[in-house]
Parts: C-alpha cells; sequence; structure tokens
C-alpha cells in the first residue's frame, strides 16, 4: 500500500464547494438560516441551510 503523504507534508481538506440559489429565510434555534438549493455532485437537486458566516455572495453568471 502506497502512503499519500509523508509526515511534514502541507495538506489541505479537499470540499466540494456548494454555490446555488436561496430558496428560504428561516430562523433556526434562534438563528436566521438560509436555505440553498444546489446541484449535488451526483447531479441531483439538494437543498442546505446555512448561517449567514457559512456563505457569501457569489459573482452572477
Amino acid at each position: 500500500m502506497a502512503i499519500a503523504f509523508k509526515k511534514g507534508d502541507q495538506v489541505r481538506q479537499v470540499v466540494p464547494v456548494i454555490e446555488g440559489k436561496v430558496v428560504d429565510v428561516a430562523i433556526v434555534d434562534g438563528d436566521v438560516q438560509f436555505c440553498v438549493e444546489y446541484i449535488g455532485t451526483d447531479g441531483e437537486p439538494h437543498q442546505r441551510f446555512f448561517t449567514e458566516a457559512e456563505i457569501e455572495k457569489a459573482a452572477e453568471a
């Protein structure tokens, strides 16, 4: 088994970027959250809630 990284390598987490449209705004546990609709890596539509600190406005296409 080959090891991809060695001790001391600088690495970063691979995280897919979710980009979509805000389709709802709700108060969840006392916090304003935004429901974002997006197409997942599986090609299917999904929805997920984010706090304001977790998202930012994307550039217009």
